[in-house]
């Protein structure tokens, strides 16, 4: 059994920017381990927004527990232009000391985590991050909620495609979310067994995609399966350019909205329990400022600013796998 502290703290927890698979695992984790301390939890709804609103409001045992299977996030999300404001910040300040809060958990990607920051010098408010973002682009952690299940998704949606393109001998285009980091379509690619990953950083050419099909079409593969990394800049006109360079058949598909939607995949539901579990134990410690994270399988905390100023590292070691398998 855990005791109780002997000091009952007070905690506001929130999700900001776009929706990630593991925040509902992670926000049930910290209501349950604060909870059973004694604690008092509170949560801000549609993220900084809450707190910038005074919209702040009791997390309930009802609303907090036998949710971490769900996608999504209970007490929503969103981004919050006002907040960017020195008057925004000023305005959530004054929430989280009218109502006392001992500390504020955000759970997010990097526009988050970078807001916590700028927020936590401006004001002095206590704040603990969680990385939770589908493109894992929070660079000081190997592991933010949500990605384990996007690239899920995407195999998935991969492995229901493939059977219609080898009945009708058609060449695939899957565009994947990415903004500007290409580990779900290096990850996705390779257990997917893609023929080819186009990702921002080395752009294929339309004249290269189309010669790649031709290609597998010629050594007997006549249903190839190319994964675009999002925000190409011709993707509007890239199908039928593509289409009259090709031989054969091509289609187009996004997987968007179906990554996010997928429910959590157990990975991400125990980091969620993890990053919960130390967030509190966290403010139970009095360490603020520091996001929390996972590097080589070891649970770390970073300070904010050090969190912030991580670069993206590419993984050669994936990237040469993928071209290994893609027998071009």
């Amino acid at each position: 059994m855990i005791m109780k502290t002997q000091t009952t703290k007070k905690i506001c927890m929130l999700a900001s920017g776009g929706d990630a698979q593991g925040m509902n695992a992670c926000m049930e984790s910290i209501f349950n381990y604060a909870a059973s301390l004694g604690w008092e939890v509170w949560v801000s709804p549609y993220g900084y927004d809450g707190l910038v609103r005074d919209e702040v409001m009791l997390a309930t045992r009802e609303r907090c527990t036998n949710i971490s299977h769900l996608a999504g996030c209970v007490y929503k999300c969103s981004r919050s232009p006002e907040f960017k404001t020195d008057d925004g910040k000023k305005k959530a300040a004054e929430t989280c000391r009218r109502h006392a809060f001992d500390a504020v958990i955000a759970i997010g990607g990097n526009g988050t985590l970078a807001g916590l920051e700028n927020f936590t010098k401006a004001t002095g408010i206590n704040v603990i991050g969680i990385p939770a973002t589908v493109d894992n682009d929070c660079y000081y952690t190997n592991n933010a909620l949500g990605f384990s299940s996007a690239v899920e998704a995407v195999v998935r949606y991969i492995d229901q495609i493939k059977p219609t393109m080898q009945t009708n001998e058609r060449n695939f285009l899957l565009e994947v979310m990415g903004k500007g980091s290409s580990e779900i379509a290096i990850s996705a690619g390779i257990a997917g067994f893609a023929n080819l990953v186009d990702r921002s950083e080395s752009r294929f050419t339309v004249g290269q995609i189309a010669e790649i099909f031709n290609t597998q079409r010629q050594k007997g593969n006549k249903s190839c399966m190319a994964l675009l990394e999002e925000h190409r800049s011709d993707t509007s006109s890239l199908l039928d350019n593509i289409k009259a360079a090709t031989e054969g058949e091509v289609r187009f598909e996004r997987a968007y909205y179906y990554q996010r939607g997928a429910a959590p995949s157990a990975r991400d539901r125990f980091l969620g329990a993890h990053y919960g579990v130390m967030a509190v134990d966290l403010v139970r410690d009095g360490k603020f400022g520091v996001a929390v994270g996972m590097l080589n399988d070891y649970l770390i905390t970073v300070k904010l600013e050090e969190a912030n100023k991580a670069k993206p590292k590419f993984n050669s070691v994936n990237y040469n796998l993928l071209n290994k398998i893609s027998n071009w």
